[in-house]
């Protein structure tokens, strides 16, 4: 490895008990956990980007193929690029059948996806695609977790983050609840947990925009809901927004 390598750099504020314990809470055998925590990995990450400039996208994929905390660099990477084209979509939709956790499949979905689909690379039909597909299930996820930062803009510790790296997109400025919906409606039959939560979170933004077609949405299929559903959604019984 050498010495002045991005993983270096990780390596060097990271520690084994919290790698232990974050591959333990996420799940991940196969996929290395470095350690960093996020807080040094938002100081560490940018700043080498910042000293040896813009990554290729071959050095993307190989970040986002190693350890968990280049497969971040490598998502915020990609977003601080100039603009989005098909070369980048490719790596971003090869990824999101992929990510070996939510830790990942999430900030891939809310800055990737949705930044893609806003900036005319892809168009709406592709995430109904995804939500259609059974197997990877990733790409489901992927596809409903994308419509929170569509409805509601990109999160303020994100957006902090992407202002790090050079770049924000622009995401969000117009509400696509039709989209969500659709999405919702081909997965709401998928009973695995993280295709739940994903369907939680995307209701929660909804019902912000469209709180009508989001309450009519949980009354029509209120028996397939939850209450870790409507928990993650901070909806009640009713799909009404809960005060």
């Amino acid at each position: 490895m050498p010495p002045d390598s991005l993983r270096a750099r990780l390596e060097a504020v990271a520690t084994p008990e919290r790698a232990k314990g974050e591959a333990r809470y996420l799940k991940l055998t196969d996929r290395r956990v470095i350690g960093t925590g996020m807080k040094p990995w938002e100081r560490v990450a940018p700043a080498y980007v910042h000293e040896h400039g813009q990554p290729s996208l071959d050095q993307l994929a190989q970040w986002f193929d190693a350890s968990l905390e280049e497969a971040w660099t490598a998502i915020y990477c990609l977003a601080a690029r100039p603009a989005f084209d098909d070369a980048s979509w490719r790596l971003v939709e090869r990824w999101s059948g992929e990510p070996d956790t939510w830790a990942i499949a999430d900030p891939l979905a809310l800055i990737l996806v949705a930044g893609h689909l806003e900036a005319g690379v892809i168009d709406e039909d592709r995430l109904r695609d995804w939500a259609a597909r059974e197997e990877p299930f990733w790409y489901r996820r992927v596809a409903l977790v994308a419509t929170s930062s569509l409805n509601r803009g990109l999160g303020g510790p994100t957006r902090r983050r992407l202002q790090r790296f050079g770049r924000i997109p622009p995401i969000g400025r117009h509400p696509r609840p039709a989209l969500a919906l659709d999405l919702l409606e081909a997965s709401i039959h998928d009973r695995r947990h993280f295709i739940r939560l994903g369907i939680g979170w995307a209701l929660r933004e909804l019902s912000a925009v469209d709180p009508d077609g989001a309450a009519a949405f949980v009354q029509r299929h209120r028996k397939q809901f939850t209450k870790a559903m409507l928990a993650k959604a901070r909806l009640d019984d009713h799909g009404r927004r809960m005060t």
